[in-house]
Order: structure tokens, then C-alpha cells, then sequence
């Protein structure tokens, strides 16, 4: 053979070979940055799982320690009130039992903490979707996932209340939105 036909189909060799490392590069990564979607997806739904599940046994235990308290703080009232006159005085100064707090502020240090996790999580599933989403929007990549027959089959589901979607609905905040104990 001629040493330009030589030259010119080892060019083509060599740009063949780069396509094609680069489009099974290109469709590792999607496939990749696909799995870690769904899996974060899952992660979310176990995060969230987790996170209520914590607070309604910590909130049950603190429930719990409310009846316990009223009952020996009854207990004791009715006990005083058989005796002579000034039953509550009395009852302060001999007992004065002392309501912990010490549980609300943990439950409340969990709330506060578990949602900051949780929407971590969520943050984190944002960030692989924009991800999967630039490798479809992108002309070559995207070109290349379209010839491969792939398509974006995962849909991104973030949770929220229906008080966030009002607010972001109506584009405001207003105090009774801020108020966390309506009368």
C-alpha cells in the first residue's frame, strides 16, 4: 500500500478508537451518575423513614414522662390537700419536684438536627440530578444518549409540606404562615 493510504486509515483508526473510547466513557458515566440517583433516591426515603420514626419514639418518651409527672405531682397534691391548710406551700417546700426539660430540648435538638440531615439528603439527590440532566443537555453527550436508545427514566421527588408549596405558590410569607402553634 501507498504511504498516504497507510497514514490516512491510521487517522481514521486513531479518531475512531476516540470516539469510541470517549462514547463508552460518556455512557459508563451516565449509567454511573444514574445508579447514584436512584440509590440516593432511596437513601432520602430511608433518611426520611429514619428521621420520624426517632422523633415520634423521642416525643413518646417524652409524653410518657409528662403522664408520670402529673400523676406523682397529683398524687402528692391529693395528699397535702388532707392535710392541714396551706396544702401547696407545703407541697413546694417539702417535695418541690422538678420538671426536666432536659428531654424537650433533646427531642428538639433531634428534630432540628435529623431535618437539617434530611434535607442534606435532598440536596444531594438535587445535585445528581442536575448532574444526569447535563449529560442529556448536552450536544454530544446528549446526541450520543439518544443513538443509545436512553432515555431519563428516573423523575426527581422531593419532599415538602403543603405549607411550603402554598408559600412558594403565592410567592409570600405571612405571619400565620411563621406561627409553629396556631390558636
Amino acid at each position: 500500500m501507498k504511504k498516504p493510504v497507510i497514514v490516512t486509515l491510521l487517522i481514521f483508526g486513531v479518531l475512531a478508537f476516540a470516539v469510541g473510547a470517549w462514547s463508552v466513557s460518556t455512557l459508563n458515566n451516565e449509567r454511573h451518575v444514574k445508579n447514584a440517583f436512584v440509590a440516593q433516591a432511596k437513601r432520602n426515603e430511608l433518611m426520611y423513614d429514619t428521621m420520624w420514626k426517632t422523633i415520634k419514639q423521642k416525643a413518646s418518651i417524652t409524653d410518657e414522662y409528662k403522664n408520670q409527672f402529673r400523676e406523682v405531682f397529683s398524687a402528692i397534691m391529693s395528699e397535702n390537700k388532707s392535710r392541714e391548710g396551706g396544702a401547696l406551700a407545703k407541697f413546694v417546700t417539702e417535695s418541690n419536684p422538678d420538671f426536666d426539660a432536659s428531654l424537650l430540648k433533646d427531642l428538639s435538638r433531634s428534630v432540628e438536627s435529623l431535618r437539617r440531615e434530611f434535607m442534606a439528603e435532598q440536596d444531594k439527590s438535587l445535585r445528581l440530578k442536575n448532574e444526569w440532566d447535563n449529560i442529556y443537555s448536552n450536544i454530544g453527550s446528549g446526541t450520543l444518549m439518544g443513538w443509545a436508545g436512553r432515555e431519563q427514566d428516573e423523575e426527581m421527588l422531593i419532599v415538602t409540606s403543603a405549607k411550603t408549596k402554598a408559600v412558594f405558590e403565592k410567592g409570600e410569607e405571612n405571619e400565620e404562615d411563621m406561627d409553629l402553634f396556631p390558636k
